[in-house]
């Protein structure tokens, strides 16, 4: 078994070594003698359970939050056996240096309109942060992409594109209990558009002067994804569409368009798109812009026959990279790439949650966000 320490003293998670082959899969789920030698030490006690009891819950179902005061304390080994459960910690020691810690997820935040308001409510009832880890606004190319649109280099930004377009037929299975085809399976629509729709959303100041409206979405019919999932799980129908495109509509007269596809075979691309009364930036399949020539007249000097019919030259799109380069990448750069992580996108993320968190600054991406980018 392998170790995982959190953030929060004595909350550890263990992580089994799973033996796969074409016959399934064999692990150990429990050894005493490994969890004295490599748990026991950690917590500074010995721990011998003598208790094992097994719940389900449907779907959706959120349970209370479990503490024991003395002399009825209890340590807990939680598992979940099958499908995916969230499993919450809250340090209620009020000596302990993580007592009402703030929180941060990953993408999604949510799986439902339910837990959507769940996450806002708790929240604001608690005066915590609570951030949704979507690294892709970080990318390199979209932080530059928001500097110029804040700095007006596009005009009025109207229109905005992000997708999620990933070929997981390499991959299927790889993800734990098959908790990914098997959502898939049961839900239709666009069920992981974080990833494109969280730079449009930022780019477009949504909750910060603009607001969405409505969509309206449509999805093609499941070949692929019906194919896939007879043959790993023995089903006959699968809701999600093998290709999914989502319109949305903002107060301010903005659109936005986000696509799901991760069944036939494309390039991976995330189609981030902005479309401005005065320029253009696509990322996808290379990242390139269009601008109205006076709009740039002082990186394109040397260049009397721009039109905005036509991208840039790689010269003058290196020029504006470097010239509207975000404050953030200015500073965190040269560590992020060194570090990695999705290029370096990662280590951006979790950096700005701590800056912000020390220093008092709102979050880049606060809980309405993770709340309607997860909807």
């Amino acid at each position: 078994m392998e170790i995982v320490q959190t953030d929060i003293k004595d909350v550890l998670i263990i992580e089994p070594r799973v033996f796969k082959d074409s016959r399934g899969y064999f692990f150990e789920s429990f050894s005493q003698r490994e969890f004295d030698e490599k748990v026991s030490p950690i917590l500074g006690h010995s721990i011998n359970f003598v208790q094992d009891n097994e719940s389900m819950s449907s779907y959706g179902v959120m349970r209370g939050l479990h503490f024991q005061c003395p002399p009825y304390t209890q340590s807990k080994l939680v598992r979940c056996v099958r499908g995916a459960v969230l499993d919450v910690a809250v340090d209620i020691r009020k000596g302990s240096p993580t007592y009402g810690k703030h929180v941060a997820v990953e993408v999604p935040a949510a799986m439902s309109v339910k837990e959507c308001w769940l996450l806002v409510d708790t929240s604001e009832r608690t005066r915590k942060h609570c951030m949704m880890l979507e690294n892709c606004v970080y990318d390199f190319f979209e932080l530059t992409c928001l500097n110029m649109a804040q700095q007006g280099l596009f005009g009025e930004v109207l229109h905005a594109e992000g997708a999620y377009i990933h070929n997981l037929e390499p991959f299927w299975d790889a993800y734990y209990d098959n908790w990914r085809l098997d959502f898939n399976q049961k839900h239709s629509g666009d069920v992981y558009a974080t990833h494109g729709f969280g730079p449009d959303c930022q780019v477009l100041n949504i909750h910060r002067g603009d607001k969405l409206e409505y969509l309206v979405s449509m999805d093609t019919k499941s070949v692929v994804g019906l194919e896939v999932a007879k043959e790993k799980m023995g089903v006959d129908t699968f809701a999600n569409g093998d290709q999914t495109s989502t319109l949305v509509k903002t107060r301010n007269g903005k659109t936005v368009l986000i696509q799901h596809n991760v069944y036939t075979p494309r390039p991976y691309d995330r189609m981030y798109q902005l479309v401005g009364t005065k320029g253009f930036a696509d990322k996808y399949p290379n990242s390139a812009f269009a601008f109205e020539p006076d709009q740039i007249a002082d990186a394109a000097a040397e260049y009397d026959n721009l039109s905005s019919h036509s991208y840039v030259p790689r010269e003058v799109r290196d020029s504006l990279m470097a010239k509207y380069k975000h404050p953030i990448a200015k500073e965190i750069e040269e560590k992020a790439r060194e570090v990695g992580g999705h290029g370096g996108m990662d280590f951006i993320m979790d950096y700005r949650l701590v800056w912000c968190l020390r220093n008092g600054k709102p979050l880049d991406m606060d809980v309405y966000d993770a709340a309607e980018w997860s909807c």
